[in-house]
Parts: structure tokens; C-alpha cells; sequence
């Protein structure tokens, strides 16, 4: 039963991971161009508009809901308490990444994005239309993630399958996933 929480504490946050998969030779961050002080008075409007933590709590909440579904599809023998404790590990680590998840994204924006489009960015968010489409977005990914649930679970299953064909896993986990 150990294994089998493992595996699936794995699963659940391997498809829960919205980082990019970067090549072997391509680990290191760029190092950070100088953004300008007119450009991180925009990043500060941005942050404020888009009240981009509260954005991110909310995607990684509805995420949360869709992979504990999942899961218990996968392993029906987990425990209330089990996945009491993945939803608890996941959400705790997540919300502890956040800011920096913010900072960095953030920083992208700095130095990607020149004056004047964070200046279009920043007052399209500030505009009644960009404050509505705001307030939408949790719906939308909700409604979004919803639609991916059974996508998820097949996904989560053949991730499975593939890390115990590289791995020693119960044959009872192989049988069920196949």
C-alpha cells in the first residue's frame, strides 16, 4: 500500500507540474536583463490589475480537484485520509512557490515585453473589459480543467505504465493500468 501512495503521490504531481521540460544542457536561468524603473512601475500596475497570486491560487485549487479525481479513479483504494494529505502537500507547496512563481513570470514580462506593450497590457487589464475577462478566469479554467478530467486520468495512467517500465513496480499497479 506504501508503494501504491507513492506512485501515486507521483502521478498527482506530475500532472499538476506546469513547468516546461527544458533540454539536459538548458537548466540554468538566463540571467535577468536590467529592466528599467518605467518598466517595474508597469510590472507593479500589472500585478495589481491582474492580482496575479489570487490568479494562480485559484488555477492551482481547481487543478487540485481534478487530479484528486483523477487519482481516485486510478486508485479507488486510497483513503479519504490519503488524499486528504496529497491535496494538503500539493496545495501547501504550491501556495509556499507562488510569489516566487510571480516573481519570475513577472520578470519574463520585464524583459520580453517592451514599454509600450506592457503599457497595452497593463491598461487593458485596468479596463472595464480586461477586469471582466479577470474575474471570468476562474470559471473558464474551472470549465477548462473540468473538460480535461478524463484526458488527465489516461495521461496520469500512461505516465505510469512508462515510469514502471523504468522501474520495479507491484504487478497489481501494472495489471490495473493497462
Amino acid at each position: 500500500m506504501r508503494k501504491l501512495f507513492s506512485m501515486a503521490v507521483l502521478s498527482a504531481c506530475l500532472s499538476l507540474s506546469v513547468t516546461p521540460v527544458h533540454a539536459a544542457g538548458d537548466l540554468a536561468p538566463a540571467a535577468p536583463a536590467a529592466i528599467s524603473p518605467a518598466k517595474q512601475a508597469l510590472l507593479v500596475r500589472l500585478d495589481k490589475a491582474m492580482d496575479f497570486e489570487k490568479l494562480i491560487n485559484q488555477s492551482t485549487q481547481a487543478a487540485m480537484t481534478s487530479a484528486m479525481d483523477g487519482m481516485r479513479q486510478i486508485f479507488p483504494e486510497m483513503t479519504a485520509e490519503q488524499t486528504k494529505i496529497m491535496s494538503e502537500a500539493v496545495s501547501g507547496v504550491a501556495q509556499k512557490y507562488t510569489p516566487k512563481m510571480k516573481e519570475v513570470t513577472f520578470a519574463a514580462y520585464g524583459e520580453i515585453l517592451n514599454e509600450a506593450e506592457l503599457t497595452a497590457m497593463v491598461e487593458f487589464y485596468e479596463s472595464p473589459e480586461g477586469r471582466a475577462i479577470l474575474k471570468k478566469v476562474p470559471e473558464i479554467n474551472q470549465r477548462a480543467i473540468a473538460g480535461m478530467s478524463q484526458m488527465n486520468v489516461q495521461m496520469q495512467k500512461e505516465m505510469i505504465v512508462a515510469m514502471c517500465g523504468k522501474m520495479e513496480c507491484p504487478q497489481s499497479l501494472k495489471d490495473r493500468l493497462k
